[in-house]
Order: C-alpha cells, then sequence, then structure tokens
C-alpha cells in the first residue's frame, strides 16, 4: 500500500493542513506510532481516500467525481451535484463534504500531536485571509455566537478558568451555615451569578464529550469516518450499564448536530469547546464552516497553536478512557493558571480569530 501513488485530488491538495501525512503515498496508518489507537480510523480514511467508489454515494453523486481529478482538466468533473433554483451545493453533498473533511483534517491533527517521524516535505502554506464568511456558529436566541467568542480569545480563557472554578465555589457556599454578618440580598446574588458559571462549566464539559464522543466511535474498529447514522451499527451492547444514554445521544435530531460540533473543532479549531454554551445547539452551516477552515489557513500564530494543542490532548484522552470529561476540563482549568495562558498570548494570537 505504501507504494501505490495516492491518486490526485485537487481538493485534498488545497486543504490547509499542517503537516505532509495527507498528502503523501504512503498508507495512512503509517503515519502513526506503532501502538496508535486511532489505526483503523487511518485504514479505513485511507481506504476511502483512494478509492471512494466502494462507498455509499453522496445522493445521486459519485464522491470520486469531486475529489479524484483522474484525467479531468477541470474540477470537479460535472455540476449535477449544484442545485439549479438557488445554485447550491445539495446538501447531501455538503454533508458528504463535511464527512471527509472532517476526517482528514482530525488525521492531519493525529499526526502532528502523535507522530515521532520526519514528515518530508513541506506543506502548503495559506496565510489567514481576514474576516469570515457567513453568521455562523448562533444559537436560536442569537445571542451566542462561536465566532464572537472565539474573536474574544483572552476573555474565552478567563472566563473558562471562572466557570471551572464555580461548581466547587457553590458547593462550598451551600454546604456551610449562612454568614451572619452578611446581607443576605448579597449572598443570593453571588449564588445566582456563582450558578450561572456553573451551568457554563457544565457547557464547557459537554462540548469535550461531545468531541470526544466523535473520536471515540470513529476508533473504534472497523473504523469510522463519522458517527454512523444508527447505533446498531455499532459494536456496543444495548444491554449494558448508560445504553439508554447511548440511544439518546445516537437519536437521529442528536447525530447532526454532533458531527456538526466535530467539524466546527477540526477544521475551525478545538478552542471551541472553551465556549461558554452547548455546541450541539448552534446553527452551523457546512459550507461557510469549511470556507472559513480555508480562510483561517493553516500558519496560526504559535501562541494559538499551542493553545490548540494542549486543548487536543485533553480531549484525546477522554476519547482514549484516560480521563473523564470532567477532569479533562479541570486539567485545561489547571494547565492554564499554572502557565498564565492569558498573559502570555501575543497580539498576533489575540487578533488571529
Amino acid at each position: 500500500m505504501s507504494d501505490i501513488a495516492r491518486p490526485v485530488s485537487t481538493y485534498r491538495s488545497l486543504l490547509p493542513f499542517t503537516t505532509t501525512a495527507p498528502v503523501r503515498d504512503a498508507a495512512y496508518s503509517n503515519s502513526l506510532p506503532r501502538h496508535s489507537p486511532y489505526k483503523d480510523f487511518a485504514t479505513q480514511l485511507d481506504a476511502f481516500d483512494r478509492d471512494p467508489s466502494k462507498f455509499p454515494n453522496w445522493g445521486t453523486t459519485k464522491p470520486t467525481d469531486i475529489l479524484h481529478d483522474a484525467s479531468s482538466d477541470t474540477m470537479p468533473r460535472n455540476n449535477a451535484f449544484i442545485r439549479v433554483k438557488d445554485n447550491k451545493i445539495q446538501p447531501i453533498v455538503m454533508q458528504g463534504l463535511m464527512q471527509y473533511t472532517s476526517a482528514i483534517f482530525f488525521f492531519d491533527h493525529l499526526v502532528r500531536l502523535t507522530s515521532t517521524q520526519p514528515m518530508n516535505g513541506s506543506v502548503l502554506r495559506y496565510p489567514r485571509q481576514k474576516g469570515w464568511i457567513g453568521k455562523e456558529g448562533k444559537d436560536k436566541t442569537g445571542k451566542n455566537n462561536v465566532i464572537k467568542a472565539l474573536k474574544e480569545t483572552k476573555s474565552l480563557i478567563t472566563n473558562f478558568i471562572s466557570n471551572c472554578n464555580a461548581p466547587s465555589t457553590l458547593l462550598l457556599s451551600t454546604s456551610s451555615a449562612p454568614s451572619e454578618t452578611t446581607d443576605p440580598i448579597l449572598t443570593l446574588a453571588n449564588e445566582i451569578v456563582t450558578s450561572g458559571k456553573v451551568s457554563q462549566a457544565f457547557a464547557h464539559c459537554k462540548n469535550i464529550a461531545v468531541i470526544a464522543f466523535n473520536i471515540r466511535i470513529m476508533s473504534e474498529a472497523p473504523g469510522y469516518l463519522q458517527i454512523p447514522d444508527n447505533v446498531q451499527d455499532l459494536d456496543v451492547s444495548l444491554t449494558s450499564e448508560h445504553s439508554d444514554s447511548l440511544l439518546v445521544v445516537m437519536s437521529q435530531a442528536s447525530i447532526k448536530h454532533l458531527r456538526l460540533a466535530f467539524l466546527l473543532a477540526v477544521v475551525i479549531t478545538p478552542l471551541v469547546v472553551l465556549v461558554p454554551f452547548d455546541l450541539t445547539t448552534m446553527s452551523i452551516c457546512i459550507e461557510e464552516t469549511l470556507l472559513n477552515a480555508k480562510r483561517l489557513g493553516n500558519q496560526k500564530p504559535p501562541g494559538v497553536r499551542k493553545l490548540e494543542d494542549e486543548v487536543w490532548r485533553e480531549i484525546l484522552a477522554v476519547a482514549e478512557g484516560k480521563k473523564t470529561a470532567f477532569s479533562a476540563m479541570m486539567g485545561l482549568k489547571a494547565h492554564f493558571v499554572s502557565t498564565n495562558a492569558p498573559a502570555h498570548l501575543t497580539t498576533a494570537d489575540l487578533e488571529f480569530f
């Protein structure tokens, strides 16, 4: 497999990777450490990348027609997947592109974070382009906005730290007798504010769990490019503890939002888990997200990349069963505090998003 040339793909070649692993001829699994728990995932991704015809079509569109150049002078080979009424890509094709792009971006992150072998060659450099496309990442109320939260990077981290401290603060206040010297009005006001921060801390915890859940399923044998459509496709006993929770999480309504949250984390930034609201409630446009990934490029400032890699390490620890989402959240908080992360952000870091 490692000696077989990888099919030419304009789409793949123009993605802003951070390593050369996704575009090398070598089998994807060879780019990961020998005992990596993600070998099955890498093998499945490699199989799809080399021959998408062996996998289901995206509606009436063959993935090969979009992903593989073959002998075509122009790509994509046809525009049959473009809707005539509004000149937009058919939703089922966008979902297919999301599946492939999320998976190959995640593979790129895995190689950067876990591989110890040198990667020959250099990636195409994609500098940050100004602005964002669309108004993605809002919830139904319009108040919570992912992009706006990311732009305020220092506040994002400092508020995350404060929110993580809230559960223990609230427990301490409720387990002790009310102060006789403090006005009850002030005490209640403090409990209201702290309770709000606790709910935001639980949102952080859920966000970490959601991204880790995607990864855990994708790494299960025989390897998946995304969370499958049906829970029955997983080799999991539905008579064991927590099986009811799995059925709820894997309901058709939830799967879509789980995948979209993962898309944000892998193609935009894993720092989205630090936003103080539930990512699965966001309205996210796949097309805008993929376009914004290109605008962000692969030349992130060192400070931003360092933060992202720390978040990825904690998420992977959860996916591999080494930590709970809550302990990963507290681990991130401890890291940000011990390294005084907000104070070390440069102007380039703060202005990137």
